[in-house]
């Protein structure tokens, strides 16, 4: 049980924060290569718990402890896209129903941004 709890992977293909990610959460935190990319970090992660820590909106991931100023946040893992064409389809379901508007939901629209809660498309990286 300890052992399935402490394992993770890290993704360090973001280029202002450093994820680790678990079975059921990740955790965000933001890069040290530079200053300048870790104050985008701090940013992103402030951005995402604006949005996220409420749970009002269903196309976001949602945002369940942070630390002030954005020194850490940790957020539910959702499932990553698999298949690419339906993902289109799915964002423009995503970008026409959204509270958010489609502005914010296209912005930076990438596979890798985004993931499956069940069957529900949501944004996963919505801090830049």
């Amino acid at each position: 049980m300890l052992k399935r709890l402490l394992s993770f992977t890290t993704n360090r293909a973001g280029a202002t924060r450093i994820v680790f990610v678990f079975e059921h959460y990740v955790i965000k935190l933001p890069a040290v290569t530079s200053w300048k990319l870790f104050i985008c970090g701090l940013l992103a992660n402030h951005r995402e718990v604006a949005f996220g820590s409420s749970g009002r909106f269903k196309e976001l991931t949602r945002v369940h402890l942070w630390l002030p100023g954005g020194l850490l946040l940790v957020a539910e893992r959702i499932r990553p896209v698999r298949h690419e064409g339906l993902f289109w389809v799915d964002l423009e379901a995503l970008a026409v129903t959204s509270e958010l508007g489609s502005d914010f939901i296209y912005m930076d629209a990438y596979p890798h941004n985004f993931g499956y809660r069940g069957r529900q498309l949501v944004k996963l990286d919505y801090g830049d």
